[in-house]
């Protein structure tokens, strides 16, 4: 059998997103990358912005960020959430080989 590391030269990202959305007051939703050398202690890596209940709607992409190089050998998702009081939410976060990255303009307008 083959000991080769999955995905050498290949991009991967990490991609999150509101399933239900985030209900409470003045309540904020973040999502931070975290890495441990021995699954026990993990250290923050880099995080998202931190979004508002009001945009935190089902469906709301979260974040879409390529895998970053020279990671620790376990990796996690951890979702800060800050504010008075927070009553529901569910967020689906994935790692995967593509993202969705079309960019769809105004009706008439052509890309050059």
């Amino acid at each position: 059998g083959s000991t080769a590391d999955v995905g050498i030269g290949e991009n991967f990202y990490f991609y999150a997103k509101m399933v239900a959305a985030l209900a409470g007051v003045g309540s904020f939703i973040q999502v931070v990358l975290q890495d441990s050398a021995d699954n026990a202690t993990f250290a923050d890596v880099m995080a998202g912005k931190a979004i508002p209940t009001a945009t935190a709607i089902a469906n709301y992409e979260l974040l879409r960020m390529r895998v970053p190089l020279g990671l620790r050998r376990y990796l996690r998702l951890a979702y800060r959430i800050s504010g008075a009081t927070t009553s529901a939410g569910t967020v689906s976060s994935y790692i995967v080989k593509d993202v969705q990255a079309q960019q769809i303009g105004a009706s008439g307008f052509t890309v050059a």
